[in-house]
Order: C-alpha cells, then sequence, then structure tokens
C-alpha cells in the first residue's frame, strides 16, 4: 500500500472512530432520556419502571470506557452500564418496597386510630346513658324532694292543728255543760254522743241499745247542737280529734280566741286532718255566738308557767282554765 493509500487508511479509521463514539454518546443519552419518560409517565405505579437515582439524575454527560476500533468492547461497556441501571433500579424498588410497608404502617395505625374511636364512641354512649339515667335520678329527687316538703309542710300544720285546738276543743266542750241544763257533765256529753251512733241498733234478743230516756236527751242535745249548726258526728269529729292530739305540743299554747281564729282561716288542712275542719270552723263560730251572749265581762287574770294572761272575755276564761287544768 502507498502512503497516499495509507493516509487516506489512517483518515478513514479516524472517522470512523470519530462516528463511533458519536454513536456510544448518543446511545447512551437516548438510554437516559427514555429511562427519565418512562419514570414519568408511570410515576406512582407499581411496576418494575427503569427510574433513575438522583445521582445520575445529576450527571450532565455519561461517560463509559470505549475502546477506539473495538465493538465488542463498546457493547461490553453498553452491557456493564445496563447492568449498573439495573442495579440502581432494584435500589430504587427495594425503596418502593419500604414505601409500600410504610403506607401498610399508616394503614395499620389507621385501623388502630378507628378502634379508638369506636371506644371513645361506645364511651360516650354510655356517658349518654348514664347521663339518661342521671338525669332520670335527678328528676325523682326533685320530685321527691318536692313531696318531702309537702309532707313536711303538712307535718307542721299537723301539730299545728294537733297541738293547738285539742285545748280549745275540751274547753268548748265544757261550755256546752254548762250552757244546756240537761247535761251534767263532760263525760255525760260523751255519753249521749256516743249513744246516738246506736240509737238505730239492737242486741241479739232484739231489743235496742238506747232507752226512750236516752232518746229524749239525744234529741234535745241535737235540737240544742243545731243553734251552733252542728252535728253529732262533727262533735264526736271533735273528740276523736281531741284524742289524736299529744300534751307534748303544748310548749306555746295560744290562749286568745279572736287570735286562735284568725290563725286557724289561714290555715290549709292536709288530707289527713281535712275533714276536722268543719267541725272546728263550727265550734269557734259557736264560741263566738256564745261569748257575744255572755257580753264584756270583768277581766280574769290566769297564771301558767309564770306567763301572765289577760282574758277580757268569759268564754275565753272559761276555755281556757278548763284546757289548763288538763282534764278530759
Amino acid at each position: 500500500m502507498t502512503r497516499k493509500n495509507k493516509s487516506k487508511q489512517h483518515k478513514k479509521n479516524k472517522n470512523k472512530n470519530n462516528n463511533t463514539k458519536k454513536y456510544e454518546v448518543t446511545e447512551i443519552t437516548e438510554i437516559k432520556v427514555a429511562t427519565f419518560s418512562a419514570s414519568a409517565a408511570l410515576q406512582g405505579e407499581n411496576v418494575d419502571v427503569p427510574v433513575v437515582p438522583p445521582d445520575i439524575e445529576e450527571k450532565q454527560d455519561v461517560e463509559v470506557e470505549i475502546p477506539p476500533s473495538d465493538d465488542k468492547e463498546m457493547i461490553k461497556a453498553l452491557r456493564k452500564e445496563i447492568e449498573k441501571l439495573n442495579k440502581e433500579i432494584k435500589v430504587l424498588q427495594n425503596e418502593k418496597v419500604e414505601d409500600q410497608q410504610k403506607i401498610l404502617e399508616l394503614q395499620q395505625e389507621i385501623i388502630e386510630l378507628k378502634k379508638q374511636i369506636k371506644r371513645l364512641e361506645e364511651n360516650n354512649e354510655r356517658l349518654e346513658k348514664s347521663n339518661e339515667r342521671l338525669e332520670k335520678n335527678n328528676e325523682r329527687l326533685e320530685e321527691q324532694i318536692i313531696n318531702l316538703q309537702k309532707d313536711f309542710k303538712d307535718f307542721k300544720i299537723s301539730q299545728l292543728i294537733l297541738s293547738e285546738y285539742r285545748d280549745w276543743i275540751h274547753g268548748f266542750m265544757m261550755v256546752l255543760v254548762k250552757k244546756f241544763s240537761d247535761l251534767k257533765s263532760f263525760e255525760d256529753l260523751k255519753n249521749i254522743l256516743r249513744s246516738e251512733r246506736l240509737k238505730d241498733k239492737r242486741n241479739k234478743d232484739g231489743l235496742p241499745f238506747v232507752n226512750d230516756e236516752m232518746l229524749k236527751r239525744i234529741s234535745q242535745l241535737k235540737s240544742d247542737l243545731g243553734k251552733y249548726k252542728l252535728t253529732f258526728p262533727e262533735c264526736r269529729r271533735l273528740l276523736e280529734l281531741k284524742r289524736n292530739s299529744n300534751m307534748t305540743f303544748h310548749g306555746n299554747r295560744n290562749d286568745n280566741l279572736v287570735k286562735v281564729i284568725q290563725d286557724f282561716k289561714k290555715i290549709q288542712f292536709p288530707n289527713d286532718l281535712l275533714e276536722y275542719q268543719t267541725p272546728l270552723n263550727k265550734m269557734f263560730e259557736a264560741l263566738e255566738i256564745l261569748e257575744g251572749s255572755v257580753g264584756m265581762s270583768e277581766e280574769f287574770v290566769c297564771k301558767e308557767k309564770d306567763d301572765l294572761r289577760l282574758f277580757s272575755l268569759e268564754i275565753s276564761y272559761l276555755v281556757a282554765s278548763v284546757a289548763h287544768s288538763g282534764k278530759g
């Protein structure tokens, strides 16, 4: 081969080497671009996609040592580069597995949170039921308190009635004994009141319990009581109330007729003592009538427990003095 031909051949080989180098860089660059495109297109999918790691993305050029004139060496270099990329892909795939694990952990945390929410909801439901029970208990307690207050009020009124009017009833009965000449004593009055209940009864022999003489006395007492609009049952109610009272309630007796009547009219009788209200009212009306018939007389003074009590009316004195004597 001539020198000229050798020179041409050298230039040809040189051009070939340059073309080969350009080809190599172009191929590697295309791989890099293709990798970027696939990663961008399938980002977030669970597919094995060759995603370029950050250290490769930061490189502007891919440097591969390629022999200037050996194609096999170039192919070998490309395969090494592919192998290297595959390793990087596996790294990324492993990172994706870790991300998936984090997702599973988060999902497990969500499950635990849901369990906690369910427990909280159950606790809240129990609290609501407890609140409902407490509200019902409060309603019952409020009702009981109202009933207790009413019972206490009724109790106080009952004590007032039982303690205040016992002596007045006894005094009234003694005034009746004095007023009605047919009556001999308080016991005589009570005997007539008891007999009136038996006037229509008969014993086992068919004989009446009440004789004719007692019937006349019953009739006379009925007429006398009628002057004050009192009946036999009402008088018996007064005596019953007197029996039911207790002397321990008598610490502060009211011995003034006008005052006791004023207080009496303000009282709202409880149900268990309501039956005594009318007889008591009629008794006080009768005492007012009797007081008027006697008129204003000399003043009487009665001493009890070192307290001086002035009575301006004879009836008031009679009632109070008999009551304080403790009889009946």
